[in-house]
């Protein structure tokens, strides 16, 4: 069976459509981090940085690396690399315990939480045990808010509907012409 060229070329349209759907995932920028938290004395270590942001309404989350990142020892995950990572630590944001030192115990490669923060934000940081361990902390942003978009009619059309005035041109001059309706007649020279 042979289509004509119009249907074929909407059926390929919508099959695309239905094959690949638009997926919008939402961004994510830093607000803090990263930065590296490096265990260095036999006791107890406590860090306490602060930090600001334009807008604390947005979804933040805290994200933990423990240990080095992949690529900064060879040889893969070697026991000197989980040595480095931290058995003990306790994170706060603002006062709020957001991890605490028992979600180390087995040494997790990655911890990621939620957390609410202000204008002006204090991140403290507690390291305990062996010295070596390190953790590296970013926080960042998940921006949902969907783009604010203002539509503006200029020139406004007469009481019926229409518009006949001159085209403005790109480049700032004026174009001959007139627009009627949504259709734009450009003349030319």
């Amino acid at each position: 069976m042979i289509r004509p060229p119009l249907v074929t070329a909407l059926i390929t349209s919508v099959l695309g459509l239905l094959t690949f759907p638009a997926v919008s995932t939402p961004a994510t920028f830093t607000v803090f981090g990263p930065q590296e938290f490096t265990h260095d004395s036999a006791g107890p270590e406590i860090e306490i940085v602060t930090f600001s942001l334009l807008n604390p309404g947005s979804f933040y989350e805290v994200h933990i690396r423990n240990g080095e990142a992949a690529g900064e020892r060879q040889g893969g995950e070697s026991n000197t690399k989980l040595r480095t990572r931290v058995r003990r630590a306790a994170i706060a944001v603002n006062g709020v315990t957001v991890v605490n030192q028992s979600e180390f115990f087995r040494k997790p490669r990655y911890i990621h939480k939620q957390v609410k923060l202000l204008h002006d934000n204090e991140l403290t940081v507690k390291l305990y045990g062996m010295p070596g361990g390190k953790i590296t902390i970013e926080i960042v942003g998940i921006d949902n808010d969907p783009p604010m978009i203002d539509a503006v009619v200029s020139p406004l059309p007469n009481a019926i509907g229409w518009n006949r005035t001159d085209v403005p041109r790109l480049d700032g001059q004026r174009q001959r012409g007139r627009t009627e309706g949504h259709v734009a007649h450009l003349g030319g020279r």
